[in-house]
């Protein structure tokens, strides 16, 4: 019921390793997975769903959870994230990089037998449907960064949106539309 009407041929669903255990341990992991691109997925009802395990801390505080659950209609459930992740949802790009392949010799290496270096320099953007980068576009956001938070108009850090004071930053991503069904990545929040 994620996407209301549209039932999308599969989903990935990116997970902790104990919502994968919990899975397990329900027997509701299928006995033979699906490969995709020299990749096997464990997967849920007859392949429908493939599981991404994930170590990320995906979970909310449970300062985070009360802030977020007295919201005019939210009802979270549960301080567990997992999210939902529609085919396609994500698009990667390379990075140029001026100088992709360098060789390095030293001569004097080794008591005069020398050393030879190859250096292979390469770099990607990965980037999600349905939002816009607000973040900065001279360098790499750093981790906490990605915790920013847009909620309106009103950019707040993670942890303003906990102390309910306003930061002086902008959110990374903004969500480019108000419904979340035009989205490929949803977040579901469990116990």
């Amino acid at each position: 019921m994620a996407w209301k009407d549209y039932e999308p041929d599969f989903m990935y669903l990116v997970c902790a390793p104990e919502t994968y255990a919990s899975f397990r341990s329900a027997n509701m992991v299928d006995d033979v997975g699906v490969v995709e691109q020299n990749v096997t997925f464990s997967t849920l009802f007859g392949g429908k769903i493939r599981l991404i395990q994930t170590r990320a801390a995906q979970g909310l505080s449970g300062a985070q959870f009360t802030k977020l659950n007295t919201g005019v209609g939210i009802d979270l459930v549960g301080q567990k994230t997992s999210f939902l992740v529609l085919p396609g949802a994500l698009a990667m790009e390379p990075l140029n990089v001026p100088t992709p392949v360098e060789i390095f010799r030293d001569a004097r290496a080794f008591a005069g037998g020398g050393s030879t270096d190859i250096w292979y320099r390469w770099g990607y953007v990965v980037h999600p449907a349905g939002y816009d980068w607000a973040g900065s576009t001279t360098v790499f956001p750093d981790d906490a960064a990605y915790m920013n938070a847009v909620e309106g108009a009103t950019p707040l850090a993670l942890t303003s949106v906990v102390s309910g004071t306003l930061a002086s930053t902008t959110g990374t991503w903004i969500r480019k539309t108000a419904s979340a069904l035009s989205l490929g990545i949803l977040p579901v929040f469990h116990s």
